[in-house]
Formats: structure tokens, sequence, C-alpha cells
């Protein structure tokens, strides 16, 4: 799918500035992740655990958890 494959792209051009910009606001609740289907989900946690670490992608992935109950 050509759509998922731009996805996948433009998340893998994203500096580590932007990341963290994204990230900041998942935590600060102004952006949501109830959205994002699994697998684009994973392919994210994993290019913030590359470029931001373990621990920002684990704070993420419960974020990810409670907003799909």
């Amino acid at each position: 799918n050509t759509v998922i494959d731009a996805l996948f792209l433009a998340l893998e051009l994203l500096k580590k500035e932007e990341l963290m910009y994204l990230v900041d606001l998942v935590f600060t609740g102004e952006e949501s992740l109830h959205c994002i289907p699994p697998d684009f989900f994973h392919e994210l946690e994993e290019r913030i655990r590359e470029a931001l670490g373990e621990n920002i992608a684990k704070q993420l992935a419960g974020f990810y958890a409670m907003s799909c109950e």
C-alpha cells in the first residue's frame, strides 16, 4: 500500500526534535494515540526507541495502551 509506505518513510525522516515534540503533545494530552492502528504504532514506538530511548518509548506505549482500552 503506497499510503502506508509513505507514512513509514515520513516517520523515518522525522528528526529527534520533531519526534520529541510529538511525544510531548501526547504526554500533555494535546494529542491522542487512540486512532493509530497497532501496526503503525509499533513502527512509531520503534522509531521513538531508536531516537529518544527506551524509557520514553515505554511511556508512550503506556499512553497508547490506555487510549485503546
